[in-house]
This record gives structure tokens, C-alpha cells and sequence, in this order.
């Protein structure tokens, strides 16, 4: 194509380009103004959304939050006291108001100076217990009012974020439907908020009056402390006259109305203290039948063998066959610990129900000869009880504790004159013990009585009651004692306990430990309970705190006597702990797992170093340290590593890995030079070595490592014997090899894996050589086996006729002197 045709096409394709260029630009455009006024609409929803969220709820989700939050404040209404327990516990606070309120005036009509310390004590006891008392609901209120509280600032944040959704839907123009949806969300959040604000106040006007109330026992408190401080000042000055001088006077006040008033003020005692404690009372119950129902176990298991077996011991027997006066005594036992804080109504009552389960078994438990002084001790007992009910002040308590005091004085000297009754039944170190007991309680009895001719008579009251109070612990403490060591072999001699192997092997230690702590447990509650009883304790105990706080300063360092012996009892109990622990491992856990051999020696190690690591860290804690600056210590320990310790850390760290790489192990026999032995132990600085000959030879760890170690049992006990044997020249050497091949064969303890084998090893100067090789996995006893077979092996020669030579040398002489060849010659021809 040329010309006019050409020309016109290229026309034609310019206005086509045109036309596709104008149309796709027209609409790119509209594209542009479309996805605009998109982007803008979706900025503006954005907006309202991210406004919705930051209120802390999204749209989609306001149904959901709604039953969350409902569910929430449900919860948070469940967790308060419902009307009837709030009501419960207003009664509880009322009644101890009132309690305290009628104590108070009570004891404001009292002259404490008049009062004996026996009295003070009593009296502070009491209030002791409605100090505890009122701790006790202090504690309860605080513990709701810190959950009120809690709930209240979780409403507070629930009420503010669905506050703040509503107003943002207000200003963004939603619908009012949404928003009346949300109207009884914060309804609800709002009641809930009033009744938890209701609880708050309720709680804080019963501490108000639990406060009011701590104040006035506080205060009497320290006037009790005071009065019982003066008291005991006052023990040696005379508090009434000389009983000759009072003998026909007329008391003022009557003792019938006295006594009247005395046991309505106990039985009001007793009501509220049951009211008080039923939660406690009910313990005790389950406590008392759980107990019963051991101890009746305990009989229809063990009883019947016991009878049968004649070396049984009566006592034990006897015990077993009392199970309910057992379980009584061992639940009254536990009284004080269970009603700590009792009121002392409580526990003389207590005193009284404890005789009759004590005279079901101790009897049993004494000698003959003693039984008649314990029934006297009970009527002395009772005889002290009528002595309590008498009134301060008055004639007849001076008079009953007279003859209170001569009737304790004649039992004493009964039962501890020389040659009375205990020279009959007691002997050993005991008895000593008990003379030297009865001689400073006839002393005591003594003065006391005269104190109470002369008007000491608080003096008289503390040391007679004391004494006697001492006596009843006493016995009521050896039955407990005795009980206690019949249960410990009863259930010693059970099934389940001789199931255990350290039972089995290690009876007679364990029941030897067991009693020493029981007995070490029962005379130190005696001696704190003599202390109490005459007053002392509480004088000891600051004098000894005083001593123990005392703080000596050297430099930095603040140090006390009490930080010491806090540390060494912190070290010395974690040792006992660790001694305990792998006692139990070794005798019971070891057996039962099949561990190989030196792996329990390593737990055993790692448990003693672990448990008196975390002794040692206990102790310096329980010295006051701070443990902070144990990187102190450590610092200073480098810096001594670094100047002389280097050997101690060489052998210290060649223990860890002897301990954990084990190329040797406790039991394993090795050659160490010249030393070859059974290691008996593995320690972190050094090892124990025991040879053949009886030595015990200690081997840093140090010279383990770096040298070379030969040990014979390291992966088993196997140990090849060889046996040299020499024959005479011309004997079959076939013969000589059946021989002793059918010698070390016929032993059983000779391994038939790998076989005996017998070589020819040389010809000899003198003999055929041969060499018996055998094995075995008695590695302990392969010196006597290779005894054995040797001796058997020549008693076969002998019997084949085999002849074992000497051996033999030809002498030749080059010189030798004429007069000695003469003097053979001679000797040659006389004795032919």
C-alpha cells in the first residue's frame, strides 16, 4: 500500500489511540472519586468504632459484657454473709460485749492487792480468753470487709467503662434502643453497690465496738500484769495475820451467799464458753473417736497374739485392753492445745474428768506397793478441789489449806522417807533422782505451812497448790508416757510396720529413739509446767531473752547469742534431718528400686550435702544474716582460693565428679599405686580406702583424678584366676591338660561362660609349664577359690602319678683345691 491509502490508514489508528486514551483516563477518574468517598465513609465509621472501643466495649459485644457483667456482680453478692449468718455474728459480738462489759464491772469491784497470785493468774487467763476472743472476730471482719472492699472497687471499674458507653452513644446519635439496654446493666452495678456499701458500714460499726471492747481488755490486761508483778513482790511480806490471831474471829461476809454467787458466775462460764466454741467442741469429739477406733483396731489385730505370746509384756497388755479410757485420756490430754485460751472453770473441770480414765490404767502400770499412795493421791486431789471453792479472805481457806498442805506433807514423806515404799520398787539412778525430788518437796510442804501460821499466806497458797499441781502433771504425764511406749511396740509388732526392712533389722533402735524423744519430750513439758505453776517462767524467760538479744558489735557485725544458737540448732536439726532421710533411703527406697551398684551410695551423698545446704542457708536466715551478703562471702572465699585454698577446691571438685561421673563407686575394689582395697566411702573433700590387711586409708579425691586408677569391679564382679602348674619332663602334656581342665570344671563356682582353659605354655628349666585359666563372678572370694583349685589340682597329679620336680642344676667346677679332693676321697672310701 503507497500513497493516499497509507496516509489514511495512519489517520485512522491516531484517532483510535486517542479515543482509548481520553476513555481510560476518564475512567481512572471515576475511580479515584469512588474510592475517595469510600475511604471517607469508612474513616468516618473507624472513628466512631475506635470511639466505642477506647469506651472500653464494642458494639457487637454490649450483649455479652451485659450477662458477664451480671454474672460478675453476682459473684460478688454471693461472696457476702448471707442476713442469717450477719445476724450470727452480731449475736456472737453482742454476747462477748455484754461478757466483757459484766467481767469489767466485776473486776472493778475487786481489790487486786487482796487477791492472791494464784488469783491474778486465774483472773488473767480469763481475760486472756476474751482477748483471744475478740482477736479471733477481728481477724473475721477484717478478712470481709478486705472482700466488700475488693468488691466495691471492681463495681467502681464495671460502673465506669459502662458509663462511659452510654455517653459515647449519646454523642455518636445510636438508637435509644442500645441505650436502654445498657440502662439496668448499670442499675444492677448500682444496688449492688448500695448493699456492698451497707456491708462496709455494718462491718465497720462492729469494729467499732470489737475496738472499744480490745481497748478495756488491754487495760485490764496491764492491770493484771502489774498486780501479778506486785504480787509476787509481795510474797514475802505478810498479807493477813497470824493464824492464832484470826482462829476465833467472825467473818463479815457470809459463804453461803458467796458460794451461790461463785457457781452461777461458772455455769454462766460454762454456757457461753460451749456457745463460743461448738466448732471446737465437735473437733474434739472426732478427735476422741478417731482415736477410739485406732486403739479398738489396734486391740482385735494385736491383743489375742500378745496373750499368746509369753514374752509379751503385761503392761503392754493392759493398755490394749483399756481402749476407751485410752482414747479418753490421750483426747483430755489434748485440751489445752485444742481450747488454748479456755477459761479456768474449764480446765479444773477438765483436772476432775481426767482422773477416771487415769484410774482405769495406771494402776495396772504400777507395783502393788504403789497403788495404795495413788488412791490416796486422788482423795488429796479431791480434797484440793474442795480447797479452790473456798474463798479469799476467808478463815476456813486458810484453814483448809493447812490441812491441805499437812496430807501432801504425809504422802511425801510415806512414799520418799529412807526405806519407804519407792526404796522398794525403784532402783537405779532413779532412785536418787526421786530421793533428792522428795526431800526438797518436804521442804517446800514446811514452809509453806509455816507461812501460812506466820499470814504469808499468798507464799503458803503458790507453794502448796504449786507442788501439788506439779504431782498431778506428773503422774497424769508418766500414764501418758507409758501409754505412749506400749502403743510404739504394739505397732511395732504389726504387720504394716514389719513390712518395712528398717522395722525388721533396726527395731530395737528405733523403739530406743522413739522413747528417749518421748521422754525427752515429757520431762521438758514438766519442767515448763513446774515453772508456770510457781510463777517462775515468765521471769526466766525475760531474763534468758535479755541475755539471748543481747547484741555484740564488731565493726559492721551485729551478733547475738540468740543468732548463734539459732544457727547451730539450724545446723544440727538439718543433720539429724539428713541422717533420717537417707536411714530411710538405705534401709527402705534402695532395696525396693534394684539400683546398680554405687548409685544409692551417690543419692545417699547428694541428699546429706543438698539437705545441709539448705540447713546452712535456714541457719544464717535464722541468725538474722541477710542472706544478700552470702555474695559477700563468696567474694571473700575467691579471694581465699585464690591465695592457699586451691588444693581444698581441687579435691572439692574431683569429688563432684567422682560423685557423678562414677569411675569409681562405694564397694568397687581398686589398685592405686600400692594400695589396693575396697572403697568404703565417697566424700566431697576425700575418700576412704580399706585394704586387705585391715587399714583405712584416706585418699584425697584430688589424687583419684590425675592418677591412673585400676578398678577391678567397675562394670561387674567377674575376676580370672590363673593357676601355674609344672610337670615332669616326659609326662603327656595331653594327659596333664584333661586333668586340670576336669579340676577347674568340676567346681560349681567356676563359670562354665567364658570355659576353663588349660595352655602349655614352655618347657621349663626343670618342668613342663602349664597354666590353668578360669573365671568367676565371686569377686570377694576369688583368693580362697584359687586356694582351692590349687590344692586340687595337685591332689589330681598326685593321684595320676604325675610328678611335680624341683628344680634341678648341675654344679661344674673348673679348680678346685687338692687338699679338698683329698678329703672327699676320704670321706668316699670310709663309708664304704
Amino acid at each position: 500500500m503507497r500513497g493516499p491509502d497509507m496516509h489514511i490508514i495512519r489517520k485512522i489508528s491516531l484517532n483510535k489511540s486517542k479515543n482509548i486514551f481520553f476513555t481510560g483516563f476518564t475512567v481512572f477518574f471515576l475511580l479515584c472519586i469512588t474510592f475517595q468517598q469510600t475511604s471517607a465513609q469508612n474513616t468516618g465509621s473507624v472513628k466512631k468504632d475506635s470511639t466505642i472501643v477506647q469506651a472500653g466495649i464494642s458494639l457487637s459485644d454490649i450483649t455479652q459484657e451485659a450477662d458477664q457483667t451480671a454474672v460478675s456482680v453476682q459473684d460478688l453478692r454471693s461472696q457476702l454473709l448471707p442476713p442469717q449468718t450477719i445476724r450470727i455474728v452480731q449475736r456472737k459480738i453482742k454476747v462477748l460485749n455484754t461478757q466483757i462489759n459484766e467481767s469489767r464491772r466485776n473486776f472493778r469491784k475487786q481489790n487486786l492487792q487482796e487477791i492472791s497470785i494464784n488469783g491474778l493468774i486465774d483472773l488473767r487467763k480469763q481475760w486472756n480468753y476474751l482477748s483471744e476472743q475478740l482477736s479471733g472476730q477481728q481477724k473475721y471482719l477484717e478478712s470481709r470487709l478486705k472482700i466488700v472492699d475488693s468488691g466495691l472497687q471492681d463495681i467502681s471499674k464495671m460502673r465506669t467503662r459502662w458509663t462511659a458507653l452510654k455517653d459515647t452513644l449519646g454523642r455518636e446519635g445510636y438508637s435509644e434502643v442500645i441505650s436502654r439496654q445498657i440502662q439496668p446493666v448499670l442499675g444492677n452495678l448500682s444496688e449492688a453497690e448500695t448493699e456492698l456499701k451497707s456491708r462496709v458500714d455494718m462491718i465497720l460499726s462492729l469494729q467499732n465496738i470489737l475496738s472499744d471492747d480490745a481497748i478495756i481488755v488491754s487495760a485490764i490486761l496491764n492491770q493484771l500484769n502489774s498486780g501479778i508483778e506486785q504480787a509476787q513482790i509481795r510474797l514475802f511480806e505478810p498479807d493477813r495475820p497470824p493464824l492464832w490471831q484470826v482462829l476465833g474471829a467472825k467473818s463479815d461476809s457470809s459463804i453461803q451467799a458467796q458460794f451461790r454467787k461463785y457457781h452461777t458466775g461458772r455455769l454462766t462460764t460454762f454456757t457461753r464458753f460451749i456457745e463460743g466454741n461448738k466448732d471446737r467442741i465437735i473437733l474434739h469429739f472426732a478427735i476422741f473417736m478417731i482415736l477410739l477406733f485406732l486403739v479398738y483396731d489396734l486391740k482385735r489385730r494385736s491383743l489375742k497374739r500378745l496373750k499368746a505370746d509369753p514374752s509379751s509384756s503385761a503392761s503392754v497388755i493392759h493398755v490394749l485392753s483399756r481402749p476407751i479410757s485410752v482414747a479418753l485420756l490421750i483426747a483430755l490430754a489434748l485440751t489445752p492445745l485444742v481450747y488454748p485460751h479456755a477459761p479456768q472453770e474449764i480446765f479444773r473441770l477438765y483436772n476432775i474428768f481426767i482422773i477416771f480414765p487415769l484410774l482405769r490404767i495406771l494402776p495396772g502400770l504400777l507395783p502393788q506397793a504403789l497403788r495404795n499412795p495413788l488412791y490416796y493421791l486422788v482423795a488429796l486431789f479431791f480434797f484440793h478441789r474442795l480447797h479452790d471453792q473456798a474463798f479469799e479472805q476467808l478463815l476456813l481457806q486458810r484453814l483448809l489449806l493447812l490441812l491441805l498442805t499437812i496430807s501432801a506433807f504425809i504422802w511425801t514423806f510415806w512414799l520418799a522417807r529412807p526405806r519407804g515404799l519407792l526404796y522398794k520398787v525403784v532402783t537405779g539412778k532413779f532412785l536418787k533422782l526421786i530421793t533428792v525430788s522428795g526431800r526438797i518437796g518436804l521442804f517446800i510442804l514446811g514452809v509453806s505451812f509455816l507461812a501460812n501460821l506466820f499470814g504469808y499466806v499468798s507464799l503458803a497458797i503458790l507453794l502448796t497448790t504449786a507442788y501439788l499441781k506439779s504431782i498431778y502433771m506428773g503422774i497424769a504425764l508418766y500414764t501418758l508416757l507409758r501409754i505412749a511406749e506400749a502403743l510404739i511396740t504394739i505397732i511395732m509388732d504389726s504387720n504394716a510396720a514389719q513390712s518395712l526392712r528398717m522395722v525388721r533389722r533396726h527395731r530395737e533402735l528405733l523403739e530406743s529413739r522413739l522413747r528417749q524423744s518421748l521422754q525427752f519430750l515429757i520431762v521438758g513439758f514438766w519442767l515448763y509446767d513446774i515453772l508456770i505453776n510457781y510463777t517462775l517462767f515468765t521471769s526466766l524467760w525475760n531474763i534468758l531473752d535479755s541475755i539471748l538479744i543481747k547484741k555484740l558489735s564488731v565493726g559492721d557485725l551485729n551478733i547475738s547469742l540468740g543468732d548463734v544458737l539459732a544457727f547451730l540448732f539450724a545446723i544440727w536439726l538439718s543433720i539429724l534431718i539428713s541422717r533420717f532421710i537417707r536411714f530411710v533411703f538405705e534401709e527402705d527406697v534402695y532395696p525396693r528400686l534394684h539400683l546398680s551398684r554405687g548409685v544409692p551410695a551417690t543419692i545417699s551423698l547428694l541428699l546429706n550435702y543438698c539437705i545441709i545446704a539448705l540447713g546452712f542457708l535456714a541457719a544464717i536466715a535464722a541468725a538474722g544474716m541477710d542472706l544478700s551478703r552470702l555474695a559477700i562471702l563468696a567474694g571473700a572465699l575467691g579471694v581465699g582460693i585464690g591465695f592457699g585454698l586451691q588444693n581444698l577446691v581441687n579435691n572439692f571438685v574431683s569429688g563432684l565428679i567422682l560423685i557423678f561421673e562414677r569411675p569409681i563407686k562405694v564397694g568397687d575394689t581398686i589398685e592405686f599405686g600400692s594400695l589396693l582395697g575396697i572403697v568404703l566411702r565417697i566424700g566431697i573433700r576425700s575418700s576412704t580406702v580399706r585394704t586387705y590387711e585391715g587399714a583405712e586409708v584416706i585418699v584425697p579425691n584430688g589424687n583419684i583424678i590425675s592418677s591412673e586408677v585400676v578398678n577391678w569391679t567397675l562394670s561387674d564382679r567377674l575376676r580370672r584366676i590363673e593357676v601355674l602348674v609344672g610337670v615332669a619332663y616326659g609326662t603327656d602334656p595331653e594327659k596333664v591338660i584333661k586333668i586340670l581342665k576336669k579340676v577347674a570344671e568340676g567346681r560349681e563356682d567356676v563359670l562354665k561362660s567364658p570355659q576353663p582353659v588349660v595352655l602349655f605354655k614352655e618347657f621349663g628349666d626343670s618342668s613342663l609349664n602349664f597354666s590353668l585359666r578360669f573365671w568367676t563372678d565371686n569377686f570377694e572370694e576369688w583368693l580362697n577359690l584359687k586356694s582351692e583349685v590349687t590344692v586340687q589340682v595337685n591332689n589330681a597329679l598326685n593321684e595320676a602319678k604325675i610328678e611335680i620336680p624341683f628344680p634341678q642344676s648341675d654344679l661344674h667346677l673348673r679348680s678346685v683345691d687338692p687338699n679338698v679332693t683329698r678329703y672327699l676321697n676320704k670321706k668316699k672310701d670310709s663309708s664304704k
